[in-house]
């Protein structure tokens, strides 16, 4: 549960239950519940999700103004590194195939990060993640496309 706290107190916008889930690969409801009972961390709501912030009241306000500029588009700044990691993640998952922004976008999104397509071009603009010779696109058309054997209809 330490490690919880630190990674609360060390982010700069509080984490959601679902980076934190990601992060530690482990479920964290129930130590989240008790650690937000015995005062070690904060529960606070912003954009209607919840985000865990420091117990300290100066830096958990810090968070939630982080999360609440990021939150409404004002996504420009340095992406955090938990944020750098889950994108480069997601772009080895997809192995050699390149995957545009737009479509990684969309995938973090759907699993609840809080993340803007400028981070994500940032990321791509500084580890260098060209497209190889076939799109995620291409890809991902050949493969709904049924093969053309050559054969002659009978």
């Amino acid at each position: 549960m330490k490690t919880l706290v630190q990674l609360v107190d060390g982010s700069p916008a509080g984490l959601s239950y679902s980076e934190l889930r990601n992060i530690t690969s482990v479920r964290v409801e129930n130590s989240l519940v008790l650690l937000v009972r015995q005062g070690r961390i904060e529960r606070r709501q912003v954009d209607q999700r919840p985000v865990y912030v420091s117990a300290n009241p100066e830096q958990g306000s810090r968070q939630i103004v982080e999360r609440t500029v990021r939150s409404q588009g004002n996504l420009l700044i340095e992406p955090p590194l938990t944020l750098v990691v889950e994108i480069l993640l997601e772009v080895v998952r997809v192995g050699d195939v390149y995957i545009p922004p737009k479509t990684l976008l969309a995938r973090l999104v759907a699993r609840g990060q809080i993340v803007s397509l400028a981070q994500v071009e940032k990321v791509f603009t500084k580890y260098g993640k060209c497209p190889p010779r076939r799109s995620y696109e291409q890809l991902s058309g050949r493969l709904l496309r049924p093969r053309e054997t050559g054969r002659a209809a009978a």
